[in-house]
């Protein structure tokens, strides 16, 4: 859904960026054609919004889950509510959940006790997309056509490391879930 969500973003994102290089380059544009693309930038934005709140309460609450079985076998180091804290405690959260995952990955019963590749990489496009949005958000303020291209260039590469990141999540999430059923078996 995430995925699906930032591909819808950064549609917009190069749709609105295509207009503002029109404008920019002397092109005219309607008030209709100029409305119709915020209309589609507010819409995709707010729906990537959501669909990121939705995915983050839904992976959030898996991970808790997962790590509460394997806390109960005393199988991992940290309490459960980092699981969820993790997330929310700056700084702490650059690499606290990142941990938590990492320990599911390689504690649970009937998986290899090395770090999954997906597991790294999920994690570093995580942080390179949040930085990315903190880097377009800051980007949005110009006053020049040319830095709202500039930060739509910046969006476009977020959109992207999302939908990547969230496949390298879904590979994550698979292999968690695929050991926690091997164990109940």
């Amino acid at each position: 859904m995430a995925a699906l969500s930032a591909i819808y973003f950064g549609y917009a994102v190069a749709v609105e960026r295509s207009a503002l290089i029109d404008l920019r380059d002397g092109r005219q544009l309607t008030a209709a054609r100029i409305d119709e693309v915020d209309s589609l930038v507010a819409r995709a934005a707010l729906a990537n919004i959501v669909a990121y709140v939705v995915a983050g309460i839904a992976f959030i609450g898996w991970l808790f889950q997962s790590y509460r079985t394997l806390r109960a076998r005393r199988l991992v180091k940290h309490r459960i509510g980092w699981a969820i804290g993790g997330w929310f405690v700056p700084i702490l959260n650059l690499w606290r959940p990142y941990h938590i995952a990492r320990e599911l990955a390689t504690q649970a019963p009937r998986t290899s006790a090395t770090t999954p590749r997906s597991l790294p990489l999920w994690w570093g496009l995580w942080l390179l997309a949040l930085l990315l949005s903190r880097i377009a958000n800051g980007m949005e303020g110009g006053e020049l056509i040319d830095d709202v291209i500039a930060a739509d260039a910046v969006w476009l590469a977020y959109a992207v490391i999302e939908v990547v990141a969230a496949a390298a999540g879904i590979a994550v999430v698979r292999r968690i879930a695929r050991a926690e059923r091997a164990h109940l078996v």
